[in-house]
């Protein structure tokens, strides 16, 4: 669509080309823009998950490595004269403009058209709005009891998993159960699921502070959450605290048996 409109269109100084041409050039503008953007916000991701320094990292990348492709777009399809380093800052400054509006338009015009909970991300890995980095409270039932002299000192209480950090404040924790569908991840409690755009991989290394297994390719269970086996012929399914009954592969049975699940 937004080749289409751009052919059409035909804004900065493009109108004085074909059609087809436009539209094959705004085509691959918008292919590969899309793909080095989500290349991108994949490295801001690894270096932090703060909003502003994914967004930074795309806009700063976007502008160092998609100018010189677009110069070459330019040249090929688009000729004008020779390159010289005016044009290519002239093309770096709308590069970095337009990545900085696209960045900002993910960030606000998702809260505002679906609501403050929902999420937005580039390519497969997610991202969360700003209100929502911020670790949920404590479950009352979790926090720690006064240490008396007799008992001496109590365990410490495990840090909460990273992947709450994606989820909304109100969520209903502890998490359950991690399930894969397409390209999210179903995260369920005892009351309540929520989907997040990742991999399940992923969401599995968030939870490193809470025991658990892969018990499918596409399901993880928490160990506290499992309430008992159940066998239908040769399938085996475990069945939670919330009613879920989850599979369990062949791949899978026997680091389940190991660990004395089955």
């Amino acid at each position: 669509m937004f080749s289409f409109l751009a052919a059409y269109g035909a804004p900065f100084g493009t109108h004085g080309f074909s059609f087809n041409r436009r539209l094959f050039y705004w085509s691959l503008v918008v292919v590969i823009s899309s793909l080095m953007a989500s290349c991108c916000a994949r490295v801001g991701q690894r270096l932090s998950q703060r909003f502003w320094v994914v967004d930074g990292t795309v806009v700063v990348l976007m502008s160092l490595f998609f100018t010189p492709v677009l110069m070459g777009l330019n040249l090929w399809l688009l000729p004008k004269g020779a390159p010289s380093v005016a044009v290519f800052l002239h093309l770096l400054q709308f590069v970095a403009l337009i990545s900085l509006g696209v960045v900002v338009t993910r960030r606000v015009l998702p809260p505002l058209v679906l609501g403050s909970d929902r999420r937005v991300s580039f390519g497969l890995a997610p991202l969360s709005l700003p209100a929502q980095l911020e670790l949920p409270e404590p479950d009352p039932v979790e926090e720690c009891l006064p240490v008396t002299r007799e008992e001496g000192l109590s365990a410490p209480v495990p840090e909460p998993a990273r992947l709450l950090r994606r989820l909304p404040e109100d969520f209903p924790g502890p998490i359950l159960r991690l399930s894969a569908e397409d390209h999210f991840v179903e995260v369920a409690s005892a009351s309540g699921c929520e989907r997040l755009r990742m991999r399940l991989a992923d969401a599995i290394d968030e939870m490193d502070t809470v025991e658990g297994q892969s018990v499918h390719r596409s399901h993880w269970v928490a160990r506290d959450a499992i309430d008992g086996v159940e066998r239908e012929g040769a399938r085996i399914f475990l069945r939670l605290s919330n009613g879920d009954r989850v599979p369990v592969s062949r791949t899978y049975k026997p680091k389940l048996e190991e660990a004395g699940i089955l």
